[in-house]
């Protein structure tokens, strides 16, 4: 497909309106750590360093995972006797390294630089997204246009983004390793596996990418077992580190309700938007929770109901939807909920998957609606109408909800 001027010009401008959405979260003494949204409510449990670093905290909040993310990225050894004490499930936060690692890194040890970086991956993996995504959507119709900005302003790419999480990395590298892999470069794409594995576990589910038909399984067997080996050695040889530095009073690997019957959390959400309705919360935060919600039922069911085994896009969100059916309440709860991030991986393949045929249009459309709610989630903490308030917390996820006018 050729590139065309008018779709190239709507490419960039959704490029410009993202990048300037991110550079609104500049602030000359603080930086962009109003992205990693650190509460006031945890404080005075944050190392020492954290504390001594200029950066935005948000009054009367507990905050958001990012915080705890950022503690790690000071001393990704996990050996500061204070961590145990600023990360609210150290062994369980612990385990997703890469982004705190990648921060600590290039940080060069420098608490305030690696807050920098560790709010800035999301965007840089976006932008990696977006670039990479232009081998199968290129600017060339309305279709590649709305598979394309209808991910990459979909609220699973910029909630990431808005709270600084691992979420859009981890989809930056999944995309990367399926480039990869389709360059016969099954090596290097295992190794963008493994790192999206560090960087949260779930992406294992990803490893499907490299599911072998029984003649390959015959003939290149050894090329299947090394790219195993390098998907899940890293990740088992970090958790075996986290098991013996740390002790069970720590916290454990696990979270709290992630997990329950199949489509109980599903469901359970169907009862909260009902309820949002009932007792007049706001319109617009009733119609997004609808609007998503539906989305993430068409993904499921399409990539359940629809098979396509050959292709690598349906074989990484197969996995995702399976783990979609099984996710507990702590994921699905409250607005806009976890399930658009932790779910990412399948609005990607039901993107790049739907049928083009004219019939299927209006269900992709319906299904990246929630991209025009993009400026609203990505607004300043100064813009938020009571700012954000925390509405219960986990283990797994600090659930948030916007207090909307």
């Amino acid at each position: 497909m050729k590139p065309k001027p008018l779709w190239i010009t709507l490419y960039a401008l959704v490029v410009v309106s993202y990048l300037f959405s991110v550079a609104r979260f500049w602030d000359g003494e603080t930086r962009f750590t109003e992205l990693i949204m650190f509460g006031e409510v945890h404080e005075q449990r944050s190392l020492s360093e954290i504390k001594e670093t200029p950066r935005d905290l948000y009054p009367d909040s507990t905050g958001y995972d990012a915080q705890f993310y950022a503690q790690i990225a000071v001393d990704p050894t996990l050996r500061n006797p204070e961590l145990p004490q600023a990360v609210d499930n150290l062994p369980y936060r612990a385990r997703r390294i890469g982004m705190p690692l990648v921060s600590w890194i290039f940080g060069f040890g420098d608490p305030g630089r690696a807050l920098t970086i560790l709010a800035l991956i999301n965007p840089l993996a976006w932008i990696g997204s977006a670039l990479l995504l232009l081998k199968w959507l290129p600017p060339a119709n309305f279709q590649n246009f709305v598979r394309w900005a209808g991910f990459l302003l979909g609220l699973g790419m910029v909630v990431s983004t808005r709270y600084a999480l691992p979420d859009g990395p981890v989809a930056f590298l999944i995309i990367l390793a399926v480039y990869l892999h389709q360059r016969e470069k099954p090596l290097a794409s295992a190794l963008a596996v493994s790192l999206a594995c560090l960087t949260k576990e779930t992406s294992l589910l990803a490893s499907a990418l490299f599911a072998p038909s029984k003649d390959e399984l015959a003939a290149k067997w050894k090329r299947i077992a090394l790219q195993c080996a390098i998907i899940v050695v890293p990740i088992a040889l970090w958790v075996l580190y986290i098991h013996f530095t740390l002790s069970a009073e720590n916290g454990n690997l696990s979270g709290s309700r992630n997990f329950a019957y199949p489509f109980q959390g599903y469901f359970a959400k169907w009862v909260e938007i009902i309820d949002y309705a009932q007792n007049g919360k706001s319109w617009k935060t009733a119609a997004i929770a609808v609007s998503a919600h539906i989305a993430m039922s068409l993904y499921i069911l399409f990539l359940l109901f629809k098979p396509q085994p050959k292709d690598p896009w349906w074989r990484i969100g197969i996995g995702f939807a399976i783990l979609g059916v099984f996710l507990g309440p702590a994921v699905w709860e409250t607005y806009p909920g976890a399930t658009c991030r932790v779910l990412l991986c399948i609005h990607l393949a039901f993107n790049m998957l739907v049928p083009r045929k004219k019939v299927w249009l209006a269900i992709l459309l319906v299904a990246n609606l929630a991209a025009i709610n993009f400026p609203r989630t990505m607004r300043l903490q100064s813009e938020i109408p009571q700012k954000v308030s925390s509405i219960e917390t986990s283990q797994s996820e600090t659930a948030i909800a916007y207090q909307m006018e």
